[in-house]
């Protein structure tokens, strides 16, 4: 089976592919916090976060039509959690209507995920476990996200060959029998599932794997570029305190 992987583009020739991973790690993190304190209804800084991530796109040269369509791949998920508050008449002015957070929740969603895309999209997924792991996270979380990108493709491989003998064998099948073998199916998937994990893991330790990321690159951290990226917080930081006091 194909797929489309979220770093794709991950090992192009650009400044921000050739930084150093502890540092995008950071200044992601960074990003997503300054904009998840922003204010739901200061569109001025919502605005110009945009313009630093478009101009944060072009640098990179990751194709934008690629990540547009990664992140608005979240948004309809992003929107039905939110939805609810639509609904919501408890709020005593308008600033904390129901609407005014609705928008300010998908707004932030949206700007927030197309960080994490463009990290991914200029990183490749060992070289952001090797970050992590040298900022002391913990090395189960790590573990978890090693997992799940690696072998998340071929449960995906695997529900497809399920689905595609189910839909030969029930050719011409009414919709309620369709649907009530649905249910095995979700089963086998599971045992299947458990199984691939038990053959993996008996794999990894008979090779010697002690939880330790480990990657053909060293990755180390140049002066250049932890200028620019000060600059970067810099901008961010500056652009928080200007509509700030533009909005007050």
């Amino acid at each position: 089976m194909q797929h489309s992987y979220l770093d794709k583009y991950s090992n192009l020739n650009s400044p921000i592919h050739r930084a150093d991973p502890r540092l995008k790690i950071l200044i992601a993190l960074f990003f997503v916090l300054s904009i998840l304190l922003t204010s739901s209804g200061n569109l001025l800084e919502f605005a110009f976060y945009g313009v630093i991530i478009a101009s944060l796109v072009i640098v990179s040269r990751v194709p934008p039509l690629f990540i547009l369509k990664r992140s608005l791949m979240i948004i309809p998920f992003i929107v039905l959690i939110s939805l609810f508050l639509l609904f919501d008449r408890t709020g005593l002015s308008a600033e904390y209507s129901g609407g005014f957070l609705f928008r300010g929740i998908v707004i932030k969603s949206y700007l927030a995920i197309l960080v994490l895309t463009l990290l991914s999209s200029t990183t490749p997924f060992p070289s952001i476990l090797q970050g992590l792991q040298r900022l002391k996270i913990s090395k189960v979380f790590i573990l978890l996200l090693s997992f799940m990108y690696r072998y998340i493709y071929i449960l995906v491989d695997e529900a497809m060959r399920l689905t595609r003998g189910k839909r030969s064998r029930e050719f011409g099948a009414g919709k309620w029998r369709q649907i009530k073998s649905t249910a095995p199916l979700i089963g086998i998937l599971f045992i299947r599932t458990y199984e691939r994990g038990e053959m993996v893991y008996s794999a990894m330790c008979s090779r010697g794997f002690d939880g330790t990321i480990r990657t053909l690159n060293t990755i180390r951290l140049r002066m250049a570029e932890t200028m620019v990226g000060l600059a970067l917080i810099t901008i961010i930081v500056l652009v928080k305190l200007i509509t700030n006091s533009h909005a007050l």
